[in-house]
């Protein structure tokens, strides 16, 4: 929540990009794919975690390609493909 809070004041993202995708598949596979069995509360908190991250990746496609340090060699239609790319694999 800290990241979110001090990225929308500064109006930047505030985690790497792979980190935001790492975080993204692990939440997304305890939460869905290998959810603990008896622990619904493990599953509650797996779920909060991986819809902070959504924001945090929302915040990454806000901000991320202002801060990105090749536009001249890339444009933005080529640098949110290639995150989404990211994301999916």
């Amino acid at each position: 929540m800290l990241i979110i809070a001090k990225s929308f004041k500064d109006k930047t993202y505030g985690m790497p990009f792979f980190a935001i995708y790492l975080n993204l598949a692990w939440e997304f596979t305890f939460c869905f794919i290998y959810p603990p069995e008896n622990f619904l509360i493990a599953r509650i908190i797996f779920l909060i975690w991986l819809i902070l991250d959504l924001v945090i990746l929302c915040i990454f496609f806000k901000y991320g390609y202002k801060e990105f340090k090749c536009k001249d060699l890339i444009d933005k239609k080529i640098f949110y493909t290639f995150s989404i790319i990211a994301i999916i694999f």
